[in-house]
């Protein structure tokens, strides 16, 4: 036979005997166990079941976990075969992994624990009250008798507690798993854009804020290139919204292979995308908008038998210390204002003088 749960806990040969010490159960208390059945239970099995029912089903709480007659029947069923071992080889490994699964299962329910702990004091009391009067007049007997029930309980309560409190820790791990990954879902949503999944507008501009607030630290400056497809609304006008979709993905695709592993590629809205690079000069910016450009010019983009001769034209610029985001992309943006200008498909530089 498996023990899962005592191999779980620790609860061997010596892990028993542990928590018996604890609780204060010894071999020789199994003579009151027998006692106990014999005496008390087994008469007044039905009895103390029925009691202990009348005191669930009086408590709005718990009334709340017994939602039909089937189930509060099956719940007796399970009474009385707990009842029919309570202290029963209490020594035994079945005894251990039996009292583990009450705790499992209540926290499967969601039961309280507090309500748990209330009803079996509550049964507790009753076993005790069912305790016959013969016995009650031996006093040493009856203390004795007392003490065991007690002390059985005890150990039956910890052992529930111990794999209850195990299935709500298990759960709040699961459920803090769930709310991670959901959290990292939504974070990568939050940062891609829908149709193209480049990054998204907002997320590229709170980055570019960020390295324009550490431009001391970067030797190399930081440069940032705006590109936009030329004639792009001829070909949505021509071939409508859908093709239009693709040949944005299909253009996003090609400015991301263009990149450095350390670029950031965004899509700035429409058809207008924006690119942020790092530890960059001028002189390596155009090399990049330039080998974007090329990825255009080289051929058409094919959208199914659609095929797009689309060019694109591209404006960059260098970061400069103190100016903010706003002014940095005005700066790129009229450079690429510029490049439509003079023709499209070119690359232009803020600085004439340094652009081509």
């Amino acid at each position: 036979m498996q023990y899962p749960l005592c191999d779980k806990f620790g609860f061997d040969g010596p892990g028993r005997r542990e928590r018996l010490q604890m609780i204060g159960l010894e071999s020789g208390d199994a003579a009151l166990g027998r006692r106990l059945h014999e005496e008390v239970i087994a008469p007044n099995q039905l009895s103390i079941i029925e009691a202990f029912y009348r005191y669930l089903l009086d408590n709005a709480r718990t009334l709340a976990f017994l939602d039909s007659d089937a189930l509060i029947a099956r719940l007796k069923h399970a009474q009385s075969d707990y009842l029919f071992t309570l202290g029963v080889d209490f020594e035994a490994i079945d005894y251990f992994e039996d009292r583990l699964r009450i705790g499992l299962a209540h926290a499967r329910i969601g039961l309280p624990l507090s309500l748990y702990q209330c009803a079996y004091t509550h049964l507790q009391a009753l076993i005790l009250e069912h305790v016959p009067a013969a016995l009650v007049r031996e006093v040493d007997a009856h203390q004795a008798l007392i003490r065991f029930v007690l002390r059985i309980t005890a150990l039956d309560i910890s052992l529930a507690t111990e794999t209850y409190h195990q299935a709500r820790l298990q759960g709040l791990e699961d459920h803090l798993h769930d709310l991670r990954t959901e959290h990292a879902r939504l974070s990568r949503e939050v940062r891609l854009d829908d149709l193209t999944r480049v990054a998204a507008r907002g997320y590229v501009l709170s980055v570019l804020d960020q390295q324009l607030s550490r431009l001391q630290d970067h030797r190399g400056g930081l440069c940032l290139i705006m590109a936009d497809l030329d004639n792009f609304k001829h070909a949505n006008d021509t071939y409508g919204y859908v093709v239009g979709d693709h040949a944005l993905r299909e253009a996003a695709a090609r400015i991301r292979g263009a990149v450095r592993d350390h670029d950031l590629v965004g899509r700035y809205g429409g058809e207008e995308f924006i690119v942020v690079l790092p530890d960059t000069t001028l002189e390596i910016a155009r090399a990049v908008a330039e080998r974007i450009r090329r990825r255009f010019a080289g051929g058409p983009l094919r959208v199914g038998e659609v095929s797009l001769p689309l060019t694109i034209s591209l404006g960059y610029t260098q970061a400069r210390a103190g100016e903010d985001v706003d002014a940095l992309v005005a700066r790129a943006d009229e450079a690429l204002y510029n490049a439509k200008r003079e023709g499209r498909d070119r690359v232009i530089c803020y600085d004439h003088a340094v652009g081509s």
